[in-house]
């Protein structure tokens, strides 16, 4: 009986741990979910915008090599590089966003799976997060990385804008998260930082569009690839928030359904336990009057 009661006492104890860390897990959740629903279809638009102005770029540097009579498409590439103010090293940049600590369902392991998809010998592997440092270390011993401590609800903005300039000088930026579909779905993502390779729309249909650039085509450029950057990787870092932390109050309200449900058992049996020691001390009590009577 007192080790049911000691049982009962400790997941009580326990349950109010988890209810109070589903409870901070859900007013972080509100807290960056409406402005990343929000900024959502808003930079979606800005994503598209900057891979516009990147191809529009190409193909104003390409017209004015084929007005020299330079056509051939080696010459022509030669030439690009050259005249090309970004200096690029021809390699892609992949971000793994991931967590410092537990209890964040599943998410923070499917977004690692999906990113280590990607992982090949062309690219560098970035890494925020000591959960994804360790999956990381554990399926990719012999690769190296670059590790970036980062706070999993509130990064420090000076941090993040560093390390995505630290990374302009490659071809391609992706980084990784989790993405909230709805309450009981969150999603591995991929969002493109530098506006190069796109992951939803396609170069043709960006080309079908003609665009005035003011004040020049070369200044447009030259804002995206400083300022427009660290946006939409601040976006990506606020999608991973969002989703980590739904994850962790859907997670954390099935532990606190599970611990419900067990202590019910352990109140049932605790109840029939003591029912049948009171049973017990009755017939214990009946027995003895019972002899004392004869």
């Amino acid at each position: 009986m007192s080790d049911i009661n000691r049982d009962i006492e400790e997941l009580s104890i326990f349950g109010e741990v988890v209810r109070t860390y589903q409870e901070i897990a859900a007013i972080r959740m509100r807290k960056v979910k409406n402005s990343v629903l929000r900024n959502r279809e808003f930079l979606s638009g800005l994503t598209e915008v900057f891979s516009r102005v990147r191809i529009s770029y190409y193909e104003e540097v390409k017209k004015v090599l084929f007005s020299r009579g330079i056509v051939d498409p080696y010459e022509q590439e030669q030439y690009m590089e050259k005249m090309n103010f970004e200096k690029k090293n021809g390699r892609d940049a992949l971000i793994l966003i991931s967590a410092n600590t537990g209890l964040y369902g599943d998410i923070t392991l499917r977004v690692f799976d999906y990113f280590s998809e990607h992982v090949d010998e062309r690219s560098d592997v970035i890494i925020l997060g000591r959960i994804g440092r360790m999956l990381f270390e554990q399926r990719f011993p012999d690769k190296k990385y670059k590790y970036y401590e980062v706070s999993d609800g509130n990064p420090d903005p000076s941090v993040v804008s560093e390390m995505v300039r630290d990374l302009n000088n490659y071809e391609n930026i992706f980084a990784f998260h989790g993405r909230f579909k709805d309450i009981l779905e969150q999603v591995p993502h991929q969002t493109g930082v530098s506006g190069r390779k796109l992951t939803l729309e396609s170069e043709e249909d960006l080309r079908r569009i003609y665009c005035i650039f003011e004040p020049s085509l070369e200044e447009v450029f030259e804002f995206f690839e400083t300022e427009i950057k660290i946006t939409l990787f601040d976006q990506a870092m606020y999608e991973s928030s969002l989703s980590k932390f739904t994850s962790r109050m859907v997670s954390l309200d099935f532990a606190a359904d599970n611990i419900d449900k067990r202590l019910n058992k352990l109140n049932i049996k605790s109840s029939i336990l003591k029912h049948r020691k009171e049973e017990k001390e009755k017939n214990t009590l009946m027995a003895s009057v019972l002899c004392g009577v004869k």
